[in-house]
């Protein structure tokens, strides 16, 4: 087993754990990236929402050390799920790397992210519940055989990439949902917007979603 990251907050190794879970939820054979520099320990996982999700920490030098530790690793998210929830939260335990070539996403830039207006968590949440209404009534209206996955893929394509603010589709408020970065009583908070080239970004103090324009498929 890789050496565990010390973390600078007793409990933040906790919430990384959560994100594994609801990721290997969704597919029990998903990996995730983790990757520390710079005194930040990151998880990174695709979804199916076709987007990123992110979420972020401060890692504590430990005992003589001088230099944040560097990792880049691909592993198990349900594995990671297990690990990240041991002792009380102050220690990141990464279970073994698995095969690199699993990750098949491209990474979002690290810096140069340019800021745009800020976007009031309700109005995410309320984006989120309209589409998700629309898409459940639309579906209710087709007859049986006119649900194929095409066009139920069709429709929701309809319904997510809908830009509910500059730089933030309703599809990136759906995934921040579905991962937990959404508090259930957004009342006065925000979210930060940020874009780099064909990046957007979306950012609360929970995590982080990522969207790239043509979507995530790595072309060679």
């Amino acid at each position: 087993m890789t050496q565990p990251l010390p973390l600078a907050q007793p409990g933040t190794a906790h919430p990384f754990g959560d994100l594994a879970a609801l990721v290997a939820e969704r597919e029990p054979d998903a990996v995730v990236r983790v990757l520390a520099d710079g005194g930040r320990v990151a998880v990174v996982a695709a979804t199916p929402f076709d987007v990123l999700v992110l979420r972020a920490a401060a890692v504590q030098l430990a005992g003589a050390a001088v230099e944040h530790p560097r990792v880049d690793l691909v592993v198990e998210a349900g594995t990671l799920a297990a690990t990240a929830a041991e002792g009380d939260g102050s220690l990141l335990r990464l279970p073994p790397p698995v095969d690199p070539l699993r990750w098949t996403w491209p990474l979002p830039p690290r810096a140069g992210w340019q800021p745009g207006d800020d976007v009031p968590l309700a109005d995410l949440f309320a984006a989120r519940a309209s589409a998700v209404r629309a898409f459940r009534t639309a579906v209710e209206a087709m007859a049986p055989g006119e649900r194929t996955r095409a066009a139920l893929e069709r429709l929701a394509t309809e319904q997510w990439d809908v830009d509910l603010a500059p730089g933030v589709s309703v599809r990136m408020a759906h995934a921040a949902a579905a991962h937990g970065f959404l508090p259930p009583e957004p009342v006065g908070a925000t979210a930060a917007v940020r874009t780099l080239g064909r990046w957007r970004r979306l950012d609360t103090s929970a995590g982080s979603v990522l969207s790239r324009a043509g979507g995530l498929t790595l072309r060679v």
